[in-house]
């Protein structure tokens, strides 16, 4: 599972449980696994607030099986 947001020339992908967007109930209360580059940073950034441009070249790598796309 990805958070992502955005879409004109890169999109956000949301990193922490804290975030928004639905991540903690996803990540936190669901127990639903995101890709693995992406569970790296969720437990690097404990509770801190983030949310990083990724380009398109490398989406790939932080894209799931399932994508919430938000729309600001």
């Amino acid at each position: 599972m990805s958070i992502m947001e955005g879409g004109k020339g890169s999109m956000g992908v949301v990193s922490s449980k804290q975030y928004g967007r639905g991540s903690q109930v996803i990540y936190e209360y669901l127990g639903i696994r995101a890709t693995t580059i992406i569970q790296k940073e969720v437990a690097a950034s404990g509770n801190n607030t983030i949310m990083h441009d990724v380009s398109f070249e490398v989406l790939s790598e932080y894209a799931g099986d399932y994508i919430l796309r938000s729309s600001y």
